[in-house]
């Protein structure tokens, strides 16, 4: 796909028109999976190299694009982000974080009933481990995102023991040591809008 550089003017042209088209796709294709809605708007996004936010600042699109694929948070909360970091990537990662963290504290009283037991098998055979993550609905926790992230905890917790929860979430992930699992976990609250939490864990192995 070419990606044409447009001047001010006729990139605040182009923008109002996608933005009320999007609006329209937005009504019509409500009930689309968020994968297939986030290619769309992509589609039409990427004609224009920025992206115009209300106040006229420039959100550079490719940014915006990376940390959408990267956190998995909504368009809306990244570009957000990405409009109080000044487009660095690096501090709009700490805004999700610290939004996470406070929707976190705010849906910490809603009642938890749904949620899934997730568990991972060393090929050795000789270690195991099981990660009990409670939300709110079915919906998010049939979620593919939720299976996987939890997967990713329960792989964390056999190569990396922990006896309580707050160790657990403590740790260094695996994966990108400059992450924590605490910080993985508001990044999940951010994305699901729910009350998720981490309610038991369980690490086996052989001998002990």
């Amino acid at each position: 796909m070419q990606i044409r550089i447009l001047s001010p003017t006729q990139s605040s042209e182009m923008t109002i028109q996608h933005l009320r088209l999007i609006s329209l796709l937005r009504m019509l294709l409500k009930r689309m999976p968020c994968q297939t809605w986030y290619l769309l708007q992509t589609r039409f996004l990427c004609q224009v190299r920025f992206y115009q936010n209300p106040n006229n600042m420039a959100v550079d699109f490719e940014k915006l694009k990376v940390l959408r694929e990267k956190s998995g948070v909504s368009f809306a909360m990244c570009k957000k982000a990405l409009i109080e970091s000044d487009n660095d990537i690096e501090k709009a990662k700490v805004l999700l974080i610290k939004w996470g963290a406070e929707k976190m504290t705010e849906k910490s009283g809603r009642t938890t009933s749904q949620g899934g037991i997730f568990s991972y098998v060393h090929h050795n055979k000789k270690i195991a481990s099981f990660v009990e993550i409670l939300c709110e609905t079915d919906f998010v926790s049939g979620n593919p995102e939720f299976q996987k992230t939890g997967a990713e905890f329960a792989m964390q917790l056999a190569s990396m023991p922990a006896t309580t929860v707050d160790e657990f979430m403590n740790q260094e992930y695996v994966r990108d040591p400059k992450k924590k699992i605490g910080d993985l976990f508001k990044e999940m609250a951010i994305k699901f809008g729910e009350n998720i939490k981490i309610s038991r864990i369980l690490r086996w192995s052989l001998g002990e």
